[in-house]
């Protein structure tokens, strides 16, 4: 998948990701989900002394038998550079077969996670019933299907609360009425998204099987 510009402005999420055809292990996040490239378009997004804002690609696998038990974190990585992912095109892939799921953007790896020799079930150290027990891969044996798409804001926590940013965050995860604060605060964010500098633009999208 060749992209131009990893989209830029205060709270895009724009993403290059995967889910499965069919839920075949049950929902989310037990049928797995695959995120070949997630950004964020603030100039700074940071919890700590490091930028997880414009200047950062992530690739990340869900899995677990339910939201309370993803194991994501096991398979998460980040790749940095200096200066925003947006300033040119840049080739986003991921090699997948039985034995791995691998990304890359530009030929560089992101993310590496090798089948687990006793499946994700045992290494995710999950109790209880096996889901996954025909498969060391599952829940990634089954079809997946493609997704781009470019995303604003959220409350799952992608632009948590207690980071700093290079603007005000106008709305807190636990509000309900977090649509209604975006859009009041627009004065603040709607200077930062710049035409197409705020969009992806996709030049091809090659799949090999």
């Amino acid at each position: 998948r060749r992209v131009h510009g990893v989209p830029r402005g205060d709270w895009i999420w724009p993403a290059i990701w995967m889910m499965p055809q069919s839920s075949a292990y049950g929902g989310w996040p037990a049928s797995g989900e695959i995120d070949i490239m997630e950004s964020r378009g603030n100039d700074w997004a940071s919890g700590d002394s490091v930028n997880h804002g414009n200047e950062e690609v992530s690739s990340t696998l869900h899995w677990g038998p339910d939201p309370g038990q993803n194991r994501f974190m096991k398979t998460h990585s980040e790749k940095r550079k200096s200066g925003a992912w947006g300033s040119d095109y840049h080739i986003y892939s991921l090699d997948w077969t039985a034995d791995h799921i691998i990304t890359y953007v530009d030929g560089q790896e992101v993310l590496h996670v090798n089948t687990p020799a006793q499946g994700f079930w045992n290494w995710g150290g999950f109790g209880g019933n096996n889901i996954w027990s025909h498969s060391h891969s599952a829940p990634f044996d089954q079809q997946f299907y493609l997704i781009l798409n470019v995303a604003v804001g959220g409350t799952a926590g992608f632009f948590p609360d207690s980071w700093h940013y290079n603007s005000r965050k106008p709305w807190r995860d636990s509000s309900s009425t977090e649509n209604q604060d975006f859009w009041n605060a627009r004065g603040e964010w709607q200077p930062s998204w710049h035409g197409d500098n705020a969009a992806m633009i996709i030049d091809y999208v090659h799949m090999t099987q």
